[in-house]
């Protein structure tokens, strides 16, 4: 099964997640949508994207991060934590935060709207009078 799929205008990666829990994760940017046809056109209908292992998606992730001067381990899933965390500062619906995610409960994504004391200050600053 292919993990890129085109709908029109739109592309969608089809990711796995826990428990082999499938969902699809909109591509919204249409010079990536464009660069993405352009490099699958020469693959096979069923032909793998993004064909690497877990495993080796982690090692990817982690030698990244080092190579960028982060010294706390680098992963995937904290990848995942800070993409949710910018979206929903940046004005994305809880919602929609948690079918990217792909939680099935609402409160599983609620922990990424904890404020830091940063955050609340930034935000009484922005509405004092």
């Amino acid at each position: 099964m292919c993990d890129i799929e085109f709908d029109g205008e739109m592309a969608y990666i089809r990711v796995a997640g826990k428990g082999s829990k499938e969902r699809r994760v909109p591509v919204v940017h249409k010079h990536l949508i464009t660069a993405i046809r352009r490099y699958t056109r020469g693959l096979d209908q069923d032909e793998l994207l993004f064909p690497m292992s877990s495993r080796n998606l982690r090692k990817i992730v982690s030698r990244l991060g080092r190579i960028a001067g982060i010294e706390k381990r680098v992963h995937p899933h904290m990848l995942r934590h800070t993409a949710a965390t910018i979206y929903l500062r940046r004005g994305a619906s809880i919602e929609t935060v948690r079918r990217v995610l792909g939680h099935e409960s609402l409160a599983t994504t609620q922990k990424y709207l904890a404020l830091t004391d940063s955050d609340v200050a930034r935000d009484i600053s922005r509405a004092s009078w």
